[in-house]
Parts: structure tokens; C-alpha cells; sequence
């Protein structure tokens, strides 16, 4: 027996007409779609920070390039050879401050302490133990005061 198919019975616009015109409606009825499940949330970290470039010389204050504050006010004092101080009015909580110092180059050795709710100490001595000036440029400070 033989089946005789009529010219144009596989044309899609017969068979199909609603999907030939909707053609991409089609096929998107099939894929579900995109729902994003990335969300971003930006939390505040638990501390205020100081952070900033300090360079000392000769007998003078250590000088600072302020890079980030949320602390408030801070200055600094010459103490003595290789110790200096940053200043604040009570902005250093006790037991909930700490300090970061980097070493400005290869021959210096630098330390930050948190002393009192209004001073940080910072110190600078040489390979062999001794203190000394002029031997901070640009060294990174970041004092934390947390919550």
C-alpha cells in the first residue's frame, strides 16, 4: 500500500501556524527561567580602623598620610629617640585596641602598642637593639579599635 503526502503537509506554517510566528515564545516555554541567586550585602566590619602612611625625621613628629579613619581625631608626639606617640582623646577602648605597624625598610624595626584610651606607642629601633631616629618613610600604621 502506498502513502501519498501531500506537497507542503511538512510545511510548518500548516501544521504549526501559532508556533511558526511564536517561534522563540516556543521555545522559551520550555526553559525555566533565570532567577539570580546571588545577593550582596555589604556588613560593617566590627571596628573602627586608622589607617595610614607615617614618616618621621630628625626630632620631629611622626607625619601622616591619611588613608582610611573612622576613629577620629589622632596626632602625633616626638617622646624621645625612637619613640613616638599617637594621640587621641579617649578613642582607644582598653583591651579591645590593636595595632599594626610594617617595617618602612630593611634595616628598622618597628612596634605599636596600645597603651592607655589615649595613646598608641610606637617605637623604632635598629638591627642591633638600639633606638633610633629617621628611620620611618612611609611605614603602614593601622590601629583597630573594636566594638
Amino acid at each position: 500500500m502506498s502513502i501519498f503526502i501531500k506537497p507542503g503537509f511538512w510545511d510548518e506554517r500548516t501544521i504549526a501556524p501559532k508556533y511558526w510566528f511564536n517561534l522563540e515564545q516556543y521555545i522559551k516555554s520550555f526553559i525555566p527561567p533565570v532567577v539570580s541567586t546571588t545577593t550582596t550585602t555589604t556588613t560593617a566590619p566590627p571596628y573602627k580602623v586608622y589607617t595610614a602612611l607615617i614618616t618621621q625625621s630628625g626630632t620631629n613628629p611622626p607625619t601622616s598620610i591619611v588613608l582610611e579613619n573612622t576613629i577620629g581625631t589622632i596626632t602625633f608626639t616626638y617622646t624621645a629617640t625612637g619613640f613616638y606617640s599617637a594621640v587621641s582623646t579617649g578613642l582607644f577602648t582598653l583591651n579591645k585596641t590593636a595595632c599594626f605597624i610594617n617595617e618602612s625598610n630593611g634595616n628598622t624595626t618597628l612596634i605599636a602598642k596600645a597603651n592607655n584610651v589615649n595613646s598608641v606607642t610606637i617605637l623604632s629601633q635598629s638591627p642591633t637593639g638600639n633606638f633610633q631616629n629617621d628611620s620611618i618613610d612611609k611605614a603602614t600604621l593601622e590601629i583597630r579599635v573594636y566594638s
